[in-house]
C-alpha cells in the first residue's frame, strides 16, 4: 500500500465530505442541541427539588454520557449512512471509478482511504458536538442554568465521547460503508437510518418492565451500540444520588467494556470486508478457462460463433415501409399518464430489497407497540381496534415518512442519475401527471405498511383471544386521518425538491422539519395549527371515538390537506423538466410577475390561509388558550396574597339541580350550598371559585338575590353583621356552560367533560359547581413553582383542617336530567327516576353524609354483585369476574378490619378513557376504561383486582377518614389504600398474589424515588419529585411492615379505633395520629418506637448482597453457607431460604398460606437467596413438591453475617 496514494484519497475525500451541505446541516442541528441543553432541561432525573438543593450538574461524567449516547443515537445514523454508504456508489454515479482504477491505486489504497476520510468527518463532528457543548455550558452560558453548571473539566467531556460516541462511529461507519460498496444501492442506505429507529429508539432503549428476565436485560444491553441502554440499566435507572452523578466517573462493567471491543472489531472488520468484495469485483468476474480456450480457437480459425447447423439469418436486410410497422403516436391523456407513470414506478417499487426488510420491521414495531404495550405496574394492555389504531399512529406516522422522503426523492432524481430525464421531460406527459403517478405510485409504500399493520394488529387480538376486531377504527383513524399526513408529507419534499434541485439539501430539509416538530412537541409549543402529522393528538375511547377533538381534527385534516394542494401547485410549476435559465429567473423575479403568479396562484393559497386562520383562532379562543391562560393568572395573582388562607365556612348540605345535553358539551345547574361556620371568630367574608366557562352566573344568600364581588372569577361574600361562630347560611347560584369550553390547544384528553361518549364532573374542580375558598394552584406559573410549605413540627396538634372535602360529612341531594341513552349517576342512592320526551330524569339522594360527590354518565350493561354493582361499557367485559371479585371482598372484609361499610350500594362506574385514573368517591366510583377494563391479567401483575380494591379502600381510607391538611396527611389515604390491597391480596388471592404485589410496588418505589428530595414519611407533603412512589408504595409498605411487626389481631383492632375516632372527627389526622392511636395496641412499645422512628421519621433503605455461597453434600444432608452484607441503610430482619421446587406452580389453583413471606417478621424488603449460582431454577413446570429451610437475620446499615442451612433435600435456590 502506498501512503502517498492513500493520502492522496483520504484527501480528496475528506474534502468532499467537508463541503457537502449534509455536513454542514448536521453541524447546525448538533450546534441547536447544544444550545437548547444548556438550559438543563434534559438532564438526568435527580437531586433535591428544593430551592438552594444541590441539583444533578449536566457537566459531569454522567450527564454528558446520558446526551452523547442518546443524541448519538438519534443524528449522526442518518448522517453516517448517507456519506458512509453512498461514497463508492457516488463515485459509481459520476462515472470516474474506471478512470481511478485506471491508474496504480489498489483496492486496499481506495477502500480504507475512504473509510478513514469519511470516520474523521465524523470525528470532526464529533470534536465540534464537544466544542459546542463547553461553549454553552461554560464560555457563555444559560444564566437561569446555573444551578445545573459545574466547574469546567475536560474529562468530563472526552471520556464520554471516547467511550460512548467513538466506538458506534468505527461501527456505524464501517458496517454502513461495507453495507453500500456490497450493495450498490442509495435507497437502501436511506432506509438504513429507519431500520435503526424502529429497533433503537422504540424497543432496545425503551422496552424495561419490571418483569424482564435479567438475562434478557443484558443482552439487549450487548445489543445497544449507543451504550444508552447499559447506562440507563446500570446507572440512572434507580437513583443513585446527586453525588455520584455530579462527582463519580463513569464505572465499566465487563458486558460494556467487552460489547464496545467488539462494535469497534466489527466495524473494522466490516471494512476489511469491503476491501476484499471490492477488489474481487474489480477484477470482474471469472470465465472458465474451457470457454475461453474455445473461443480464441474460434477467433484463429476465422469463424463466427453461430452454433452449428444454425441458418443465418438475413431478414433484417429486407427493405419494408415504415407503415408496416403499425406504430402510430398520440398525446396521452392526464389519466392515461398517471396510469402508465404509476404502473411504471409501482414495477421499480417491487424490486427494491429494501422494502421487503423494512416494511415488515415496522409493521412489527407497531405490533410491539401496541401488544407490549404496558400499564401501570408494567400491566400488559388488552387491545381493541380503536386504541391500537391511536396508539400505533405516532410510529407509523414516523417511520412512514422516513421512507416516503427517501422513496420519493429518488423516484423524483431516477430520470436524471439513468441519463433518461432529457427523453422524457420532452415528451408531451403533463408535469403534474408526472408528479402525481409518481407520487400514487410511492402511497403504495403507505398504503402496504398500514394493511400489513392492520393484519397484524387483527393476529394479536386474535391471539389475545378477547377482543372482537373492528374495520372501523382503522378507517376513521388512519383512513381519514393518518393517510392525508402521508400526502401532505409526500407534497412537501415534492416542493421541496423541484425548489432546491439537490437531493441532500432535500433531505436535510426534510429531517429538519421532522425534528423540529419533535422538538416543539417536546417543548409544549406545538398546536393544532402547526401539527401537521397529528403528534399524539389524537385520542380514542370506545364509548365514542376521537373524542373530545373532532372538531379540531377536522379542521386540521382540512387546513393540511389544502397546504398540500398549494404544495403540488409549487411541485408542479417549479419541477425541473428543463436546464435552469438564470436570465428567466432573474427576469421573473421583478414585482409585476411576482404579482401575477401570486394572483394566479390565489385558488390555490388562499384556501390554507382562511383555514389556518379560523382553527388559530379557535385554538386561541380555547379553554386551553392564551387568553384562558392569562385570567387564569390573573385570578392568582389577584388573590393569593389575600386568600391564600383565608378561613371559608365548610358545607353542611347540597342540593344540585343538573342538566346535561352532552352532545353540545353544555349544562346548566341551579343547586344550594349550606355553609356551616365552625371557627372561634365571627367570619366578615368569604370567597367561593368558579369555572371560567361558567356563564350568566346568578347568587343568592339566605333565598335573596346577591351580588358578590367579583375578583377575576373569584365570588368574594360579605356579612353585615359578621357570621357568628356556629351559624349556617345558604348560597344559591345558577349557571350554565360548556366543557370542555372549544377545542384543546394540541389534542389530548382530559379528567373531566361532558361528550356525547359520556360524563364525568366532581367537585373536586370548578367543572360544574363552585367550589370553596381560594385555589392557589389555579393559575400558578408551572415554571416557577412555589416552594413547599414549611409546617410547624406540632402543626397536627389541635384541630388539622381536611386535606380536602368538608369539615364534616354532609347530605347531597343530586337531580340529573339528560339523554335517555346515558345512565346517570351521583352519590348515594338512586331514588327517582323518569322518561319523558327523550330525556331521563334522575334523583341521587346520599344515604350516609358524604364529604364530595360527584356525576358520572354513560351507555353502560350492568354486573350485579352481593351489594355491589360495575357499570361498564357493553363491548369490555373481559376483566369483570377479576373486579367484581375484588368488590365484593373489598366491601365485606374492609367492613370486618376497619369498620362497617355505610352506604347502600359499592358502585363501580367506567368512564370514557380521556385520561387514565381512577377515583373512590363515597358509593360511586369512576374509573377509567385504560386503567382495569382494558388489562390483561398474569399471575405477576393483576391491575384490574388491584385498583379496584385500592378504590374500594378509599371508602374507608379518604371517605370515611379525611386526611388532614399537612405532611403525611395524604399518606394516610393513599398509602393506607394501598395497605388495604395487600391485606386484600393475601385474603383472596393468597400468599403468591401478596407477594407478587409487594414486588411490583417495592420495585416501583426503587425505580421511582428521588434520593436527595425524599423526605421521611412524617414530611411527605406531595410536592417533590419522587413523592408520589413514597406515597403509595413506601407508604403501603410501611404500614404493612407495622402491621407484621405488631402482629394481625392489634394491628386490626388499633386501626378499627383509629376509624372510629377520626370517622366524624373535625380533628383530621396525618401520621402522627395514626401513630399515637396505634401505639397503645403494641405488645411491645418499646420496638414500636424503634420502628417508627426508623420507617416513619428517617429515610432508610436496605439493600442486601450475598457472597460466598456454596452448597455441599454432608452426612446425607446438604449444608448451604453463604455471607449476607446489608449495604444499605436502616436495621432490619430479612429471611432467607433454601428451596428447591417451585413454589407457587402455574397450574395450582390454590394458593399456600404462611405467616412468613418476603418481609419477614420486622419487614426488610428481601428477596429469596440462591442456594449456587449454577442451579438450574427452570422448574416452573415441574410438578416436584415444593421444599425450603430458612431463617431470620438482624443485619444493620453495613453489617454482613454468615449462615449456615442445613436441608434435608438438595437445594436448587
Amino acid at each position: 500500500m502506498s501512503a502517498r496514494r492513500f493520502l492522496r484519497v483520504f484527501g480528496g475525500e475528506l474534502r468532499y465530505q467537508l463541503t457537502r451541505p449534509l455536513f454542514w446541516v448536521c453541524l447546525v442541528i448538533l450546534f441547536g442541541c447544544a444550545w437548547g441543553l444548556s438550559s438543563g432541561f434534559m438532564r438526568i432525573q435527580a437531586g433535591d427539588s428544593d430551592v438552594g438543593g444541590e441539583k444533578t450538574l449536566i457537566t459531569s461524567q454522567l450527564a454528558m454520557s446520558f446526551v452523547l449516547s442518546i443524541l448519538g443515537g438519534l443524528f449522526y445514523t442518518f448522517f453516517v449512512a448517507v456519506q458512509a454508504g453512498l461514497s463508492v456508489v457516488r463515485d459509481e454515479e459520476l462515472k470516474v471509478g474506471e478512470i481511478l482504477h485506471a491508474t496504480p491505486l489498489t483496492p486496499g489504497e481506495y477502500i480504507w482511504g475512504k473509510f478513514t476520510a469519511i470516520l474523521t468527518t465524523f470525528l470532526i463532528v464529533l470534536a465540534s458536538q464537544l466544542l459546542f457543548h463547553i461553549l454553552f455550558n461554560h464560555i457563555i452560558p444559560n444564566a437561569d442554568a446555573s444551578e445545573f453548571r459545574g466547574s469546567f473539566a475536560l474529562s468530563s467531556y472526552l471520556r464520554p465521547a471516547l467511550l460512548f460516541v467513538v466506538p458506534f462511529l468505527i461501527l456505524a461507519c464501517g458496517t454502513l460503508f461495507a453495507l453500500g460498496e456490497r450493495t450498490r444501492k442509495p435507497i437502501l442506505m436511506f432506509s438504513i437510518p429507519v431500520l435503526f429507529i424502529v429497533v433503537w429508539a422504540f424497543f432496545i432503549i425503551d422496552w424495561s418492565p419490571s418483569w424482564l428476565d435479567p438475562r434478557i436485560n443484558r443482552l439487549l444491553m450487548w445489543a445497544d451500540p449507543t451504550g444508552f441502554r447499559w447506562l440507563n440499566e446500570t446507572w440512572l435507572k434507580v437513583d443513585r444520588g446527586v453525588a455520584i452523578y455530579n462527582q463519580a466517573p463513569i464505572g465499566l462493567d465487563f458486558t460494556f467494556v467487552a460489547s464496545h471491543v467488539l462494535y469497534v472489531l466489527l466495524g473494522l472488520g466490516s471494512v476489511a470486508g469491503s476491501h476484499l468484495t471490492f477488489a474481487r469485483r474489480r477484477r470482474g468476474a471469472r470465465v472458465p478457462r474451457s470457454q475461453l480456450a474455445a473461443a480464441r480457437a474460434a477467433l484463429e480459425a476465422g469463424r463466427d460463433l453461430v452454433p452449428a447447423g444454425a441458418d443465418e439469418d438475413t431478414s433484417f436486410r429486407d427493405e419494408k415501409p415504415i407503415a408496416a410497422l403499425g406504430m402510430r403516436s398520440t398525446v396521452p391523456g392526464f389519466l392515461g399518464a398517471v396510469v402508465s407513470v404509476a404502473r411504471f414506478e409501482a414495477k421499480n417499487l417491487g424490486s427494491q430489497p429494501g422494502l421487503y426488510l423494512f416494511i415488515p420491521l415496522i409493521v412489527l414495531q407497531a405490533i410491539e407497540n401496541g401488544y407490549f404495550r404496558t400499564g401501570a405496574f408494567d400491566t400488559p394492555l388488552l387491545l381493541t381496534s380503536g386504541h391500537y389504531a391511536v396508539i400505533t399512529m405516532n410510529t407509523l406516522t414516523l417511520l412512514v415518512c422516513l421512507l416516503l422522503l427517501f422513496y420519493t426523492v429518488e423516484s423524483l432524481l431516477r430520470e436524471r442519475n439513468t441519463g433518461v430525464a432529457p427523453i422524457l421531460f420532452a415528451t408531451p406527459v403533463p408535469g403534474s401527471a408526472l408528479l402525481f403517478g409518481k407520487a400514487v405510485a410511492n402511497s403504495i409504500v403507505g398504503t402496504v405498511v398500514l394493511l400489513a399493520a392492520f393484519v397484524g394488529g387483527a393476529v394479536v387480538m386474535l391471539i389475545q383471544g378477547k377482543v372482537a376486531i373492528e374495520v372501523q377504527p382503522f378507517l376513521l383513524v388512519w383512513g381519514l386521518l393518518l393517510v392525508p399526513t402521508f400526502l401532505i408529507w409526500s407534497s412537501f419534499v415534492m416542493a421541496v425538491l423541484s425548489i432546491t434541485r439537490d437531493r441532500y439539501v432535500t433531505y436535510a430539509i426534510g429531517l429538519g422539519v421532522l425534528i423540529l416538530s419533535g422538538f416543539l412537541q417536546t417543548m409544549g409549543k406545538m398546536n393544532w395549527v402547526g401539527n401537521w402529522d397529528l403528534w399524539s393528538a389524537v385520542t380514542w375511547t370506545d364509548f365514542g371515538s376521537i373524542e373530545p377533538n373532532r372538531w379540531a381534527v377536522l379542521l386540521n385534516r382540512l387546513f393540511y390537506l389544502s397546504v398540500g394542494v398549494l404544495l403540488v401547485a409549487i411541485a408542479v410549476k417549479l419541477f425541473p423538466r428543463r436546464e435552469l435559465d438564470s436570465a428567466r429567473v432573474v427576469d421573473r423575479l421583478h414585482p409585476k410577475p411576482i404579482l401575477k403568479t401570486v394572483l394566479r396562484m390565489s385558488p390555490y393559497w388562499v384556501p390554507p390561509l382562511v383555514l389556518g386562520i379560523v382553527l388559530g383562532l379557535q385554538v386561541q379562543q380555547g379553554f386551553q388558550g392564551k387568553a384562558v391562560e392569562n385570567r387564569q393568572r390573573d385570578y392568582w395573582r389577584k388573590n393569593i396574597l389575600t386568600w391564600l388562607d383565608a378561613p371559608f365556612p365548610y358545607l353542611a348540605g347540597v342540593d344540585l339541580d343538573l342538566t346535561l345535553d352532552p352532545d353540545d358539551s353544555a349544562f346548566s345547574v341551579q343547586g344550594t350550598y349550606e355553609l356551616f361556620h365552625d371557627q372561634d371568630k365571627p367570619m366578615e367574608s368569604f370567597v367561593l371559585s368558579v369555572g371560567d366557562h361558567f356563564e350568566d352566573l346568578k347568587w343568592t344568600l339566605d333565598g335573596e338575590a346577591y351580588e358578590p364581588d367579583d375578583r377575576e372569577r373569584l365570588w368574594v361574600f360579605h356579612f353585615d353583621p359578621a357570621l357568628a361562630a356556629g351559624d349556617t347560611v345558604r348560597v344559591g347560584f345558577s349557571h350554565h356552560g360548556r366543557l370542555p369550553n372549544g377545542m384543546t390547544k394540541n389534542g389530548g384528553g382530559m379528567g373531566e367533560f361532558i361528550l356525547p361518549s359520556g360524563v364525568v364532573l366532581t367537585a373536586f374542580s370548578n367543572s360544574f359547581v363552585p367550589t370553596l375558598g381560594f385555589n392557589p394552584e389555579r393559575g400558578a406559573d408551572p415554571k416557577h413553582p412555589l416552594e413547599a410549605k414549611v409546617y410547624p413540627k406540632d402543626f397536627y396538634v389541635g384541630k388539622t383542617r381536611p386535606a380536602f372535602g368538608s369539615q364534616r360529612p354532609y347530605p347531597v341531594r343530586t337531580r340529573i336530567t339528560g339523554p335517555d341513552r346515558l345512565e346517570y349517576h351521583g352519590v348515594g342512592v338512586k331514588v327517582e327516576e323518569s322518561l319523558a320526551d327523550g330525556q331521563r330524569t334522575v334523583v341521587w339522594q346520599s344515604d350516609e353524609p358524604v364529604n364530595f360527590f360527584n356525576v358520572v354518565g354513560a351507555a353502560w350493561d350492568r354486573w350485579q354483585g352481593d351489594g355491589t354493582a360495575i357499570y361498564y361499557h357493553p363491548g369490555h367485559d373481559y376483566n369483570l369476574e377479576e373486579m367484581g371479585k375484588a368488590l365484593d371482598a373489598a366491601r365485606r372484609y374492609y367492613s370486618e378490619w376497619f369498620y362497617p361499610f355505610p352506604w347502600q350500594e359499592l358502585r363501580l362506574n367506567e368512564f370514557p378513557g380521556l385520561a387514565s385514573y381512577a377515583q373512590g368517591f363515597p358509593s360511586n366510583i369512576t374509573f377509567s376504561e385504560t386503567i382495569g377494563f382494558l388489562t390483561r391479567s398474569s399471575r405477576e401483575v393483576n391491575l384490574s383486582f388491584m385498583v379496584a380494591a385500592h378504590e374500594s379502600a378509599h371508602q374507608w381510607w379518604g371517605n370515611l377518614v379525611l386526611p388532614g391538611d399537612g405532611p403525611g396527611g395524604n399518606i394516610v389515604s393513599e398509602g393506607m389504600a394501598h395497605f388495604s390491597t395487600i391485606l386484600l391480596f393475601e385474603q383472596v388471592q393468597g400468599l403468591q398474589g401478596r407477594i407478587e404485589f409487594c414486588k411490583r410496588i417495592e420495585e416501583r418505589y426503587g425505580d421511582d424515588r428521588q434520593v436527595d428530595s425524599e423526605r421521611p414519611l412524617v414530611l411527605t407533603d406531595g410536592t417533590r419529585p419522587g413523592d408520589t412512589t413514597v406515597t403509595y408504595d413506601k407508604g403501603g409498605w410501611v404500614f404493612w411492615m407495622l402491621h407484621q411487626a405488631m402482629g394481625r389481631d392489634s394491628s386490626l383492632v388499633g386501626l378499627k379505633e383509629f376509624v372510629r375516632t377520626y370517622h366524624t372527627s373535625v380533628d383530621h389526622p396525618v401520621l402522627q395520629d395514626y401513630i399515637a392511636t396505634m401505639r397503645p395496641h403494641a405488645a411491645d412499645p418499646d420496638a414500636f418506637d424503634a420502628f417508627v422512628a426508623q420507617w416513619f421519621y428517617e429515610v432508610v433503605v436496605p439493600e442486601f448482597k450475598f457472597s460466598d455461597v456454596k452448597r455441599a453434600e454432608k452426612d446425607g444432608h446438604w449444608v448451604v453457607t453463604a455471607t449476607l452484607e446489608n449495604s444499605g441503610t436502616g436495621t432490619v430482619s430479612v429471611d432467607v431460604a433454601a428451596t428447591r421446587g417451585e413454589r407457587f406452580p402455574k397450574h395450582d389453583e390454590e394458593e399456600p398460606k404462611d405467616d412468613g413471606g418476603i418481609a419477614g417478621a420486622a419487614a426488610g424488603s428481601a428477596r429469596a437467596a440462591t442456594a449456587d449460582p449454577s442451579a438450574d431454577a427452570s422448574t416452573e413446570d415441574s410438578d416436584e413438591t415444593y421444599q425450603e429451610q430458612r431463617t431470620t437475620l438482624v443485619l444493620g446499615p453495613g453489617e454482613s453475617r454468615s449462615l449456615q442451612l442445613e436441608c434435608d433435600f438438595e437445594p436448587e435456590r
